[in-house]
């Protein structure tokens, strides 16, 4: 069974915004926006070649060092998940 990653960039309105997030939250990760990739500290980043982009909402990041297909996980500073195919 192979595995397919995919990084799953979040997207916030403002930099502000993001960087909000980032301070309240116990999770750090890369985000978009307005078209421009940001790491966890506000400094702009490439963007990762062809990433999902989700609005800013409910995001549920396991903590598991196995993630299963389909969880959130933190990797190399990137929101990721993966499907077994």
């Amino acid at each position: 069974m192979n595995k397919t990653i995919y990084i799953i960039l979040v997207g916030f309105n403002t930099l502000q915004e993001g960087l909000d997030y980032m301070t309240s939250s116990p999770y750090n990760f890369s985000f978009i926006v307005g078209g421009q990739t940001y790491d966890s500290l506000g400094n702009p980043i490439a963007t990762p070649d062809n990433p999902e982009i989700i609005q800013y909402g409910q995001i549920y990041i396991t903590d598991n060092e196995n993630p299963a297909p389909g969880d959130l996980y933190i990797e190399d500073g990137f929101l990721k998940y993966y499907k077994e195919i």
